[in-house]
């Protein structure tokens, strides 16, 4: 049985959460005072994994996380609009100064094309 629930997040600029397996983010946004997601997940479903995410403000520097960002999930305001999160989902890799790349299994395109964009001097591995 597919259910959505929702899932409190920290005000961090990197977190990890562990969510159901195959679970799929559907918004971000602010209920009470707290940030959090809703996700549809299978109800019977116990296995976890760790899934990857980047809180920014705006005007907040995304350089380094730009070639790991998988998807935009929201927008959310706090303080009257006076604060404003966007939230996106990353892809787990780290970039060297050798070169060398950690991924997971998903996100292989996008490792390649930040690869690409490395050899082409569009971004400086870290």
């Amino acid at each position: 049985m597919k259910r959505i629930f929702k899932y409190g997040i920290p005000v961090a600029d990197h977190f990890e959460l562990k969510l159901p397996v195959n679970a799929e983010v559907l918004t971000f946004q602010l209920q009470k005072e707290s940030f959090y997601i809703w996700a549809i997940v299978d109800d019977p479903e116990q296995k976890t994994q760790k899934r990857y995410f980047r809180l920014a403000g705006t005007g907040h520097d995304l350089t380094e996380d730009y070639p790991k960002i998988k998807k935009y999930i929201g927008t959310a305001q706090i303080a009257s609009g006076g604060l404003v999160f966007h939230l996106f989902e990353l892809y787990k890799f780290e970039l060297y100064k050798k070169g060398e790349v950690t991924l997971s299994k998903k996100g292989e395109k996008r490792i390649k094309e930040a690869l690409e964009d490395i050899k082409r001097g569009r971004i400086v591995p870290v």
